[in-house]
Parts: C-alpha cells; structure tokens; sequence
C-alpha cells in the first residue's frame, strides 16, 4: 500500500513519504526532497545495541538515520509513540514474591535464615 503526504515542521520539509506494508508493519521506504536537514540528535546507547540495530536496519536497506527518521515520522503522525509501551506482565504468585523481596530488602520483614543446609530444605520441603 502506498501513501503520499506532505508534512512541513518548521526547519524540516518532505514532500513525499511512501510506506510499505511488510509482515503487517509500516515501514517507510523512501523519503525523497528533504529541503533543509540541520537538526541533530546525540543519543547514548550500549555499543552492542547500536551494532545490532545497524545489522537489523541493513537487512531493510535503511540506515540508522533513516530507521531514526522513521520514527520521528510515526511518532508525530500517531501522536506519540508508534508502539504499545507496557510494563511486563507477571502473575499473581510471581507479583507476591517480588514484592516478598522488596520487603525483605527495605527491612519490612526480617529475611530468614538457617544454621545449615538441611534446615534450609526441611524448611522448603514443609512449604510444599
């Protein structure tokens, strides 16, 4: 499916975008008579990202810049960011036991403790 807009932002014109559906994900192709580019951006990422980023955005023939660029785009054209940001998700026994070790850790309740390794299991062993 392809789409053409023109969007003006102050410093930073494009007069034609093309988007291409691929696995159900918009991607924009091309992005053509950018007027005047002078905005940049200087972001700190772990150097293993970074790499793994580059070799990702290579197999869509785009550059960092570009996938960049991409989601500057999307993010104005949605509104925000062009993806569900969520917090993950765990359930209720795994919720109990985080907040178990944030109470042990703050000093809320004490943390138990064995004289051995045999009391230890006894201990695990009567749980179950």
């Amino acid at each position: 499916m392809f789409v053409t807009f023109i969007v003006d932002l102050k410093e930073l014109t494009v007069e034609r975008v093309d988007y291409v559906h691929t696995f159900g994900i918009q991607w924009v192709q091309e992005v053509c008579e950018i007027v005047a580019k002078t905005a940049s951006i200087k972001v700190r990422v772990a150097p293993e990202v970074k790499a793994g980023a580059e070799q990702l955005f290579a197999r869509f023939g785009i550059t960092m810049t570009d996938a960049i660029n991409i989601f500057l785009h999307q993010s104005l054209m949605v509104g925000g960011l062009p993806f569900d940001v969520k917090q993950p998700g765990y359930n209720a026994e795994t919720e109990a036991a985080i907040q178990e070790a944030r109470d042990i850790s703050s000093g809320k309740i004490p943390a138990k403790s064995f004289a051995s390794v045999r009391e230890l299991f006894e201990q695990l062993d009567s749980e179950c």
